[in-house]
């Protein structure tokens, strides 16, 4: 484990309350992140400080502005069942539109959002999007699974999974055709609380994936305490697995849990067909990645599906 610690000086004839304090011992502590991790950074009043506190509150701003004004939208992902090459479930992606119309990616805002709790606002939207969308293309046998991701924060707030119940009832749509997904940061941050959440999703039917596997190092121990469905193998192993045994070796580790535990593999960032061969002669049983497909607005990739039958693994082109 590494710690990034921020650091705020005040004395008693600063003009200063408490919560002026912790705000800039937070800048701090973002400046040792951003300065590269495990180190401690002073808070230091200055033009750079000011303009980085601003630039937090722009975003703030712009971020309580997309959610009053409904601009968070979906994308979809596919998700790739390797043995067939069929399109079995996909993951929903939120892109905030900004003022001029441009999508912004989820790593210029979720971060912030999460600090500031704005975060459940906005995966409680996801979930409404995700769900109704589905529920709206039928329930025709063959149909794709929609995987949703979660914060750890929403993941321990009740109001999440009453909208999750009231979504499913309202709908319609079969709790098996849905998957929720946290990362497994988030899950071992506090795993009573992921406990909890995943027994009740569940109850409800639905189900429950570990993102980033392999990239901490609570993997196992969560095995052990959480109840999943998918493993999805974080995108550092799979990258280079081709020319690094290392990354070969965690891939068939993996593989061989999830096997003998009867849940599914997802390999994330698969780049080329000779990792989608590999990733097959190893046992994985999906990928995903842009080789397989781009995000795509949500709307037009469900309009699309079943028009065009993805090609066999044997024919799936760099193109595709």
């Amino acid at each position: 484990m590494t710690a990034s610690i921020g650091v705020a000086l005040f004395e008693a004839t600063d003009e200063l309350c408490g919560e002026n304090v912790l705000v800039n011992a937070d800048v701090a502590m973002y400046d040792a992140k951003e300065g590269g991790r495990n180190r401690l950074a002073l808070h230091v009043e200055g033009e750079h400080t000011q303009e980085h506190m601003r630039g937090q509150i722009t975003w703030a701003e712009r971020i309580r502005v997309a959610i009053d004004e409904a601009r968070f939208e979906l994308v979809a992902q596919p998700i790739i069942e390797l043995a067939s090459g069929r399109v079995t479930q996909f993951e929903v992606l939120v892109r905030m539109r900004n003022d001029v119309g441009d999508l912004i990616p989820p790593a210029a805002f979720l971060s912030t959002a999460e600090r500031l709790g704005m975060i459940q606002e906005i995966d409680a939207m996801a979930v409404t999007q995700a769900i109704r969308a589905v529920a709206a293309t039928g329930d025709a046998g063959g149909a794709p699974r929609v995987e949703i991701n979660l914060s750890g924060v929403s993941m321990g707030d009740p109001g999440m999974l009453r909208t999750i119940e009231r979504e499913l009832r309202e709908t319609g749509l079969d709790p098996a055709r849905v998957i929720f997904e946290i990362t497994e940061t988030a899950a071992i941050a506090n795993i009573g609380r992921a406990r909890e959440f995943s027994d009740e999703l569940a109850r409800l039917g639905c189900h429950f994936a570990l993102d980033d596997f392999g990239a901490g190092f609570g993997s196992f121990y969560y095995l052990k305490h959480v109840r999943f469905d998918i493993l999805k193998i974080d995108g550092e192993f799979v990258r280079e697995c081709c020319s690094t045994q290392t990354d070969r070796l965690v891939i068939k580790a993996v593989v061989d849990i999830a096997r003998g535990l009867g849940t599914q593999t997802v390999a994330e960032h698969v780049g080329d067909d000779e990792t989608v061969q590999l990733l097959r002669a190893l046992g994985v049983t999906h990928g995903q990645g842009f080789h397989l497909g781009e995000p795509r607005p949500l709307a037009a990739f469900l309009a699309d599906l079943g028009r065009a039958p993805l090609p066999a693994p044997e024919t799936v082109s760099s193109s595709g």
